[in-house]
C-alpha cells in the first residue's frame, strides 16, 4: 500500500510505496501546520506527533486506530484542554517553552505525575500516561529553590539541579528516604538534610575539590567530619527544614 511522507523542506506531501506495510500511521513533520498520514514498514498501529511550529494541539484519528491520542507541541504559549473519544480522566503536559502547563487528555490515564520543563522558573504538574503516582522534578534553569508538597507524601527529599547555585526542596510521593545529588556545575558543596537519616554522610561531586557534609534532622548532637582534601576537621551542626 502507498504511504504519504512529508519532508521538512517540502510544502506538499509525496506518495511513496513501502515494501511490507499493513496499516498506516500518522506523523507530523516539523515545518507542517497540519499532520499528514505516513505508512512505515511493518507497523500495526499508527502514532501521532505534534510539530514544533504548531500553536495548538490537533486531534488525529488514523485509519486503523480506534482511539485517538493527543500530544502538546513545544512552542505552545497557552494551555489547551482537549478531550478525546474514550477518555475517562485528563492529563497535563508541559512543553519546553511554556510558562504554564497545558491540560491534555490522553488515553487510559489513571493518575497524574509532576514534571518541570527546562525553561520554567517554577515547577508545574504534568500527567503522563499509565502512571499511578506523581513525581516531582526540578528544572535545569531554576535560580532559587522551590518547595513543593504533593498529595500523599510522608517525608520530603532534596534534589539539586544542574545549573542551580542552591539546592531546591522537592517532595515526591511514596518515598521513605531521600537521595542526595550534587550538580555538575556547582563549585561548592550543598548541605542537604534528609528526614529519616540517623548519621551524616559525605558525598564528593565530580567538579568539586572538597567533599560536602550532610547532617540529618534526627541527629541530636553535632558531628565532626574530616573531608578528603582538608587538613583539619570541620564541625557541622544539624538544623531543621520546615516545609509548608
Amino acid at each position: 500500500k502507498p504511504s504519504i511522507v512529508v519532508p521538512l523542506s517540502q510544502s506538499k506531501p509525496s506518495i511513496v510505496v513501502p515494501l511490507s506495510q499493513s496499516k498506516p500511521s500518522i506523523v507530523v513533520p516539523l515545518s507542517q501546520s497540519k499532520p499528514s498520514i505516513v505508512v512505515p514498514l511493518s507497523q500495526s498501529k499508527p502514532s501521532i506527533v505534534v510539530p514544533l511550529s504548531q500553536s495548538k494541539p490537533s486531534i488525529v484519528v488514523p485509519l486503523s486506530q480506534s482511539k485517538p491520542s493527543i500530544v502538546v507541541p513545544l512552542s505552545q504559549s497557552k494551555p489547551s484542554i482537549v478531550v478525546p473519544l474514550s477518555q475517562s480522566k485528563p492529563s497535563i503536559v508541559v512543553p519546553l517553552s511554556q510558562s504554564k502547563p497545558s491540560i491534555v487528555v490522553p488515553l487510559s490515564q489513571s493518575k497524574p505525575s509532576i514534571v518541570v520543563p527546562l525553561s520554567q522558573s517554577k515547577p508545574s504538574i504534568v500527567v503522563p500516561l499509565s502512571q499511578s503516582k506523581p513525581s516531582i522534578v526540578v528544572p535545569l534553569s531554576q535560580s532559587k529553590p522551590s518547595i513543593v508538597v504533593p498529595l500523599s507524601q510522608s517525608k520530603p527529599s532534596i534534589v539539586v539541579p544542574l545549573s542551580q547555585s542552591k539546592p531546591s526542596i522537592v517532595v515526591p510521593l511514596s518515598q521513605s528516604k531521600p537521595s542526595i545529588v550534587v550538580p555538575l556545575s556547582q563549585s561548592k558543596p550543598s548541605i542537604v538534610v534528609p528526614l529519616s537519616q540517623s548519621k551524616p554522610s559525605i558525598v564528593v561531586p565530580l567538579s568539586q575539590s572538597k567533599p560536602s557534609i550532610v547532617v540529618p534532622l534526627s541527629q541530636s548532637k553535632h558531628s565532626i567530619v574530616v573531608p578528603l582534601s582538608q587538613s583539619k576537621p570541620s564541625i557541622v551542626v544539624p538544623f531543621i527544614i520546615v516545609v509548608y
